[in-house]
């Protein structure tokens, strides 16, 4: 990854896309330290934690002469506690808030979801401090109306309507790509880190935990310079047959 740093820092907008840490879903041996009340909406372990600070630290690497660093997530739990350790390995606490971008939200598939799961979501559910408390560690984050009603209709999503999605994330950044200096984190779930890198001529067909798609956006042109890059990440759970 610090290959590409005098790559990014040439370009006035860079834009990454990361997928969150490990899942409690998906790892039931790994400790976990964070409820887990909500099937659709599992938090990170501790392992997975582990994985969004260590990203954090290497962002802090790669962006250190950015002005601007913007932080969203999707309302899923482990999107925005992956965000929360992210600003914690930046060491930025105290200096920026998360906003929650429904655009970001998790493919809506039919084969991963038998009903649209975004009306028990936490963050729709459970006060907001208790949120920030019980899982962000005291991290804030900031709301949007931002696509809301939009994700509440994404389900069923096919493979096709997901594309078209990261679409539009591509020119939602584009959009805002007129700043200068001002670099985009934004967490979001496995299916689009992976084709967000190959509408930039990625080939990584893998997307692992915490791994970073990012590009460079110049005078609306866009260049893959992170294809699903996840070396920077050192913690991984012992798998247990």
């Amino acid at each position: 990854m610090v290959e590409h740093l005098q790559q990014i820092l040439s370009t006035p907008c860079f834009v990454a896309l990361i997928r969150h840490g490990e899942r409690a879903d998906l790892a039931p041996h790994a400790p976990l330290s964070k409820p887990y009340t909500v099937k659709h909406d599992p938090p990170l372990t501790d392992t997975g934690i582990q994985q969004a600070f260590e990203t954090g630290q290497a962002l802090k690497k790669m962006l250190a002469a950015y002005d601007t660093i913007i932080i969203e997530c999707s309302p899923f739990i482990r999107t925005m506690m992956t965000a929360a350790n992210i600003v914690k390995g930046m060491g930025m606490e105290g200096r920026v808030k998360i906003q929650i971008n429904y655009l970001l939200s998790e493919q809506l598939a039919p084969y991963f979801f038998n009903h649209c799961p975004m009306s028990s979501l936490l963050i729709r559910n459970l006060p907001k401090e208790t949120i920030i408390n019980d899982y962000l560690d005291g991290i804030p984050y900031e709301e949007s109306d931002f696509y809301r009603t939009q994700a509440d209709k994404l389900h069923p999503e096919s493979q096709d309507e997901g594309k078209l999605r990261v679409k539009q994330m591509v020119h939602y950044y584009i959009d805002k790509s007129n700043q200068s200096t001002v670099a985009h984190i934004a967490v979001t779930h496995g299916f689009f880190v992976k084709h967000f890198s190959k509408e930039h001529g990625g080939v990584k067909e893998t997307a692992e935990y915490c791994a970073i798609s990012g590009i460079e956006i110049n005078q609306d042109k866009t260049s893959l310079v992170m294809d699903s890059d996840s070396c920077h990440v050192k913690s991984w759970s012992v798998q247990i047959e």
